[in-house]
């Protein structure tokens, strides 16, 4: 019974261990976003009039180990429209510069290597498979890419989507939508990546003069040129919090209070 007693008051105090050791960051503070005009602080409440993004203006760093919490409650004004609430991260490198989507979001299958120069100005690279090139509007071609991946982040972006991609002999022919933008030398390792927005945890729409609980978490890791809220990005190591408040532009005023972010 001792015994029993002892491991019972252990277990209660590293648990208590544990609980504390969470971080809690209040989001509600002032100086933790980059100020805005239409944004007003009181009372542990944030009003932004019309449509506002909320950038942090330090970095946190990232550990998939950890799982990060961001809620809040948020009220809509009465009017006539919803507001469109998004809330997350914007990626960044460890000395604060942003990281675009498309430096992360690499698509599968697509890495080759240019086999002829290819010039600025010129609609056609000549690369040794491109069997599984996508021709959405909204692609990229990533440039010294590395077939593992460990290129990324990659800012050696073009914005460069294809018309098609077709093979011609031993190798196959990506005709673009639009010319080079500058020179690709033979040898050249290339890949496909997609353009995108910043790292959500979540959305939501807010009726007129509705209040509502917004919370969501993320924890772990995806793989290579997954950029959804099921886990971190390898190539995500800091990143600046964000909330775009009314990002439908309703113009009507919201309130955020009680937000805060929760590392632990």
């Amino acid at each position: 019974m001792r015994l029993f007693t002892k491991m019972t008051i252990a277990a209660i105090a590293a648990a208590g261990s544990v609980l504390s050791a969470a971080e809690v960051i209040d989001l509600n503070n002032k100086d933790f976003w980059i100020p805005l005009k239409n944004v007003t602080f009181s009372e542990g409440q944030m009003v932004n009039d019309g449509r506002a993004m909320y950038r942090s203006k330090k970095t946190i760093a990232i550990d998939p180990a950890k799982k990060y919490t961001i809620s809040m409650t948020v009220s809509n004004a009465e009017g006539k429209k919803s507001s469109y609430l998004l809330f997350g991260m914007s990626p960044a490198t460890a000395k604060g510069g942003q990281i675009s989507a498309t430096s992360l979001q690499s698509i599968k299958n697509t890495f080759t290597q240019v086999v002829a120069d290819a010039k600025k100005g010129d609609k056609t690279i000549t690369v040794k498979d491109a069997s599984k090139w996508n021709k959405s509007p909204h692609c990229t071609i990533a440039l010294n890419a590395k077939e593992d991946n460990s290129d990324i982040p990659n800012f050696s972006i073009l914005q460069a989507p294809i018309e098609k991609a077709e093979k011609t002999g031993d190798n196959w022919t990506i005709t673009l939508k639009k010319p080079l933008p500058k020179n690709i030398a033979a040898g050249t390792n290339i890949r496909q990546h997609i353009n995108g927005g910043y790292y959500y945890f979540g959305t939501r729409s807010i009726a007129p003069g509705k209040t509502v609980e917004v919370k969501n978490s993320v924890t772990g890791q995806t793989p290579h040129g997954t950029f959804t809220a099921r886990g971190f990005h390898p190539g995500m190591k800091h990143a600046y919090i964000i909330i775009l408040s009314d990002w439908n532009s309703s113009k009507q005023p919201v309130t955020i209070k009680n937000a805060k972010l929760i590392i632990e």
